[in-house]
């Protein structure tokens, strides 16, 4: 039963290009860094039911986060440079966050060269590069270029610029 669940568990991972491999009686997941976060994102992000469930898969972390803390400086942050997420962006951003943190400090970071000069005016530009800082000092982590921009990219596709409740 053992080795049909690992079989089950190489198909799926399959399907994020990653493969489950042996090696001296440990198994990895071996893979892209961004394919492997993906995989993560998709377990914390949705239970059995396919509901949200980030408070009880967190506690699988041996790092604790204070999520309200974490939602109300992401919060204050959007709000301060006029970018608006609705409920459903502001947890598929915190997802991210973690798991980036749990990553860096695992010393696992994004491989991607990304650099978008033009992206550095843009209003989820400062908020991002804030919320690194956040995150620095919070929790001890400095995050890569690499890092930024792809939290950049995650805020732009998450959020608007325009408040659609004042509308």
């Amino acid at each position: 039963t053992i080795e049909s669940d690992l079989q089950k568990t190489r198909n799926y991972v399959k399907s994020y290009k990653l493969k489950l491999e042996k090696k001296d009686g440990k198994l990895y997941i071996n893979g892209n860094e961004k394919d492997k976060r993906a995989l993560m994102r998709m377990h914390l992000f949705y239970n059995g039911y396919e509901k949200f469930a980030l408070n009880e898969v967190i506690q699988l972390y041996s790092n604790s986060y204070d999520l309200p803390e974490l939602y109300y400086k992401m919060n204050e942050i959007f709000v301060k440079y006029e970018v608006f997420v609705n409920d459903y962006a502001m947890h598929n951003v915190a997802i991210h966050i973690i798991i980036m943190i749990e990553r860096l400090r695992h010393e696992f970071e994004l491989d991607d060269q990304n650099d978008i000069p033009e992206l550095e005016t843009e209003r989820q530009f400062k908020a991002a590069k804030e919320i690194i800082e956040y995150i620095k000092d919070r929790y001890s982590v400095s995050a890569t270029k690499a890092e930024l921009y792809n939290l950049v990219l995650l805020i732009s596709s998450n959020s608007s610029l325009t408040n659609y409740a004042v509308i």
